[in-house]
């Protein structure tokens, strides 16, 4: 994972800034998934014009572009985010407890907090 996106990830994820949520990337209640949050960092430090879309289905949409219809990403990373913060997949792989996971299990299923998925980036992205 690029180095300088790592520290700024982990810096939001525990700047008290972002609430935590699960399921989407982001709800409609302003509730973060630990990937939401890096799709935010994206629409804030970056120019493809990646905005969030309320779907009107409890959550919002990140898309690019500046497309207001059709789907965004609701749920994992949109291909763009994955390469600007040099991850792997669509919803990060790593390995917790000896199981191959990744960050959105984590976070969703699991429901790690921030300041434990923190850990995991710091050892694993």
């Amino acid at each position: 994972m690029n180095q300088a996106i790592k520290d700024l990830w982990i810096q939001s994820l525990t700047s008290g800034n972002y609430v935590q949520g699960r399921e989407w990337l982001r709800s409609i209640n302003d509730e973060y998934c630990c990937l939401g949050v890096l799709c935010d960092l994206h629409a804030q430090y970056t120019l493809d014009e990646g905005m969030w879309i309320d779907t009107e289905r409890g959550h919002y949409a990140y898309v690019l572009d500046g497309h207001k219809q059709g789907t965004g990403y609701a749920a994992v990373l949109p291909a763009r985010v994955i390469m600007w913060a040099g991850l792997d997949s669509h919803t990060a792989n790593v390995t917790y407890e000896g199981e191959d996971v990744n960050m959105a299990f984590l976070n969703d299923t699991r429901k790690l907090s921030f300041a434990e998925l923190v850990e995991v980036i710091k050892e694993q992205l």
